[in-house]
């Protein structure tokens, strides 16, 4: 029962951190942008992947092979997702950042 609550907890803490990184981008200045980038795929090499991702798998709500999208996928469109899929987000995601970041700076 806790484990339940704490993986319901952890996905929407992770669900506000990835929107709110998001809107950020717009409030934010760029050099706080950038290195908040720099810091996130920092965590992601130095831990081998997101920490609150490692920690929904131990306690049980993510399966071992299953990522955070996955994850939010299926919660939201009762539907599985493929990977080909999630890899094409995550480049179309980059891509808006990165085009978003340019247009920042440039002004």
């Amino acid at each position: 029962m806790i484990r339940q609550i704490i993986n319901e907890l952890l996905f929407w803490f992770h669900f506000l951190i990835m929107i709110g990184s998001f809107y950020l981008i717009f409030i934010l200045t760029p050099f706080v942008v950038l290195i908040s980038i720099v810091l996130y795929k920092l965590h992601l090499k130095l831990f081998k992947g997101c920490v609150i991702t490692k920690i929904q798998r131990r306690l049980g709500g993510l399966d071992e092979n299953q990522t955070f999208t996955e994850k939010m996928y299926s919660k939201f469109f009762r539907k599985k997702i493929r990977r080909k899929y999630i890899r094409l987000g995550d480049i179309i995601i980059w891509t808006a950042i990165t085009i978003t970041f340019i247009r920042l700076v440039v002004k």
